[in-house]
């Protein structure tokens, strides 16, 4: 539990904000572990798919 100094904005209207704070911390966590689940499964098939073509082309430096 913090304890907040005096001049900040009262409990219920900083309990709101922390709730709206977390929602979205939660939203953007599902959509990254989503994003990120979608770039997984892309890259396992485009990586099957183009294994051969990948070792063929040099590295460019």
């Amino acid at each position: 539990m913090q304890h907040l100094p005096p001049g900040l904005p009262e409990n219920k209207e900083w309990s709101a904000i922390t709730r709206a704070a977390s929602t979205v911390l939660s939203i953007e966590l599902a959509f990254t572990l989503q994003v990120g689940r979608l770039l997984i499964t892309f890259f396992s098939t485009s990586s099957r798919k183009s294994l051969e073509t990948r070792t063929r082309i040099p590295p460019s430096t």
